[in-house]
């Protein structure tokens, strides 16, 4: 069965209407060409899609927020938004 969870799609994100979840860091992974897996707060795993200018920590603020045509962006503190996809 399936986990219901803010932005994982579904039923719950229909009942709830979350647009943006508001989190820390937890983890980081280094990825490709400046790009990162970044575990956070709310047991979550996002990938950047577009390259950091620097690697995010463990413990900084970030928010995910709905973008245009489903997909999602990261502002993470101290970067510009930059688009992510969901990993888990």
């Amino acid at each position: 069965m399936r986990q219901k969870t803010p932005l994982g799609g579904g039923e719950a994100d229909r009942l709830t209407r979350v647009t943006e979840v508001k989190t820390t860091i937890t983890g980081v992974r280094a990825s490709s060409y400046a790009r990162y897996l970044i575990q956070l707060a709310n047991n979550t795993a996002w990938e950047t899609i577009e390259p950091l200018t620097l690697a995010p920590r463990p413990g900084t603020a970030v928010i995910i927020k709905q973008s245009g045509f489903g997909g999602f962006k990261a502002l993470i503190d101290g970067e510009r938004p930059v688009l992510v996809k969901r990993q888990r």
